[in-house]
């Protein structure tokens, strides 16, 4: 295994993880906003609204890796804090709280 090849699993691994977060915190925006904040609604449609999710992430993580690296590094980081609060309120909530209070 040459450097460009661990450079190239390295993008890879992290992609899936920008992506990963971003799914946390894009669904749960989407169910607060879009469906008032009921899990069960999601859960009827979780397919098509994961994909579009996943579609929407990419598009956001192309945006947040062209920029400088600093910004991008600011960015995940953001997102591990945002995704892992939401991703409480989500496991312990059937309706959703706001995602900005501190319930």
């Amino acid at each position: 295994m040459n450097i460009e090849d661990s450079i190239s699993i390295g993008k890879l691994v992290g992609l899936v993880i920008n992506v990963g977060l971003q799914y946390l915190v894009w669904r749960y925006l989407f169910v607060y906003y879009s469906l008032s904040g009921e899990k069960s609604e999601f859960y009827k449609n979780s397919n098509a609204f994961t994909v579009l999710i996943i579609a929407f992430s990419l598009i956001v993580y192309g945006f947040a890796s062209s920029s400088n690296p600093f910004v991008g590094l600011a960015f995940l980081i953001g997102m591990f804090y945002f995704a892992f609060t939401l991703k409480k309120k989500w496991d312990s909530n059937d309706i959703l709280p706001d995602p900005f209070s501190n319930e």
